[in-house]
């Protein structure tokens, strides 16, 4: 039993395949062969397929006759499966004695001539709206259906399959997401990399890639760590990330964390300017990430997106610019100086941004920009 249930939990992590945890299944119960399917029952279609112990010709078979559009006229489990109820066992011979398989398809054209399997047990793995049902089948030489451990022993590894499934899904959400952040941070212009708690750079764009190699001022480590040139910058990027790492951020209540602007000189030219702010919530935890890093070369040319923020969010071109600022890094009082207006009025102009960009919070108009081309 253990082994069986160290097989299924080590599917979503890729130590362990379906059809390795399939075949230790189909071993525990006695059965010949075993399978595990996903359908969507909105569109009566079978959205997926793993088995084990099933030849090439098996698996062709079913592939092109039963997970057809009209699988549900074809296959005569499928409305029995439909009426199933999550973590119920059932078998054939529940629904169909010899005479009445013999007069079906289903079993004399493929069941029986192509699998050589005489009954099959069929579990409800899962059953929820949002997600693909999932029904675990191990299938039988002989009447082991009948026999009432078989079955107890196929519910008590429902739960634990399904535990697998979710792990699987959410893993591959994750990996689908981090994928999906990884190529936008590539399109975006400006320099942006992702540091862990320790200041290694999990993830950085082209353009930050560019900087920390040729710029001066920053490097990387051999661990990926990022280096800065001087002791008082090392010491204020170590206190900026402790504070995006603090479990109290995301507490109830908790203030927002302003954007921490760090000043590194460099051999030649002004100094880089380091922008970090903790990754925003809808980022958190991706590749390991718990701040947000701009690097801005004042000798270089910085990216204006006023003209696109305008057209996106319908601002006005002072708040475009003022957008554009905070997500820089920039301070209220500091846009306000720069734009020689007072600080009420920057304050009435970022309530507006607020308004038309439907975000609550200064942090959350990084991404906005980011995605804004």
């Amino acid at each position: 039993m253990s082994f069986v249930l160290e097989s299924i939990h080590q599917v979503p992590f890729g130590e362990s395949t379906w059809a390795s945890a399939l075949t230790a299944i189909a071993d525990y119960l006695g059965a010949e062969c075993a399978d595990l399917t996903f359908s969507d029952p909105v569109l009566q279609q079978l959205t997926r397929w793993e088995q084990a112990r099933l030849d090439t010709q098996t698996v062709e078979e079913y592939t092109r006759t039963y997970m057809a559009a009209n699988w549900a006229e074809v296959q005569p489990r499928v409305p029995i499966a439909l009426g199933m109820r999550q973590g119920q066992v059932v078998a054939d011979i529940d629904f169909w004695d010899a005479p009445a398989r013999k007069r079906m398809m289903f079993f004399q054209e493929y069941y029986h001539p192509l699998v050589q399997c005489g009954e099959c047990l069929m579990g409800c793995v899962s059953k929820t709206e949002d997600a693909p049902w999932a029904y675990l089948a191990p299938h039988f030489r002989s009447r082991a259906p009948q026999q009432a451990l078989v079955r107890e022993r196929l519910g008590m590894l429902l739960p634990h399959v399904r535990r697998a499934i979710t792990a699987e899904t959410r893993l591959q959400r994750v990996q689908k997401e981090k994928e999906a952040l990884a190529e936008a941070l590539d399109h975006v212009a400006d320099a942006v990399a992702l540091l862990d708690r320790g200041g290694k750079v999990v993830r950085a764009n082209r353009a930050a890639e560019a900087l920390i190699r040729t710029a001066g001022g920053v490097d990387r480590a051999a661990d990926g760590r990022l280096l800065v040139s001087t002791s008082p910058a090392r010491t204020a990027l170590a206190a900026a990330l402790a504070q995006c790492a603090s479990p109290l951020l995301w507490t109830p209540g908790a203030g927002v964390m302003p954007p921490v602007r760090i000043a590194v000189s460099r051999p030649r030219g002004r100094s880089l300017i380091l922008t970090l702010q903790p990754l925003p919530k809808e980022l958190a935890g991706a590749f390991n990430a718990v701040a947000l890093l701009f690097i801005a070369d004042p000798d270089g040319h910085p990216v204006d997106r006023s003209a696109a923020l305008r057209k996106a969010y319908k601002l006005s071109p002072g708040e475009a610019r003022l957008v554009q600022a905070i997500a820089g890094g920039e301070t209220l009082k500091e846009f306000a100086i720069r734009n020689q207006v007072s600080y009420e009025t920057v304050r009435s102009q970022l309530r507006r941004c607020f308004e038309k960009t439907g975000v609550r919070r200064q942090a959350e108009l990084v991404p906005l920009v980011l995605r804004t081309k």
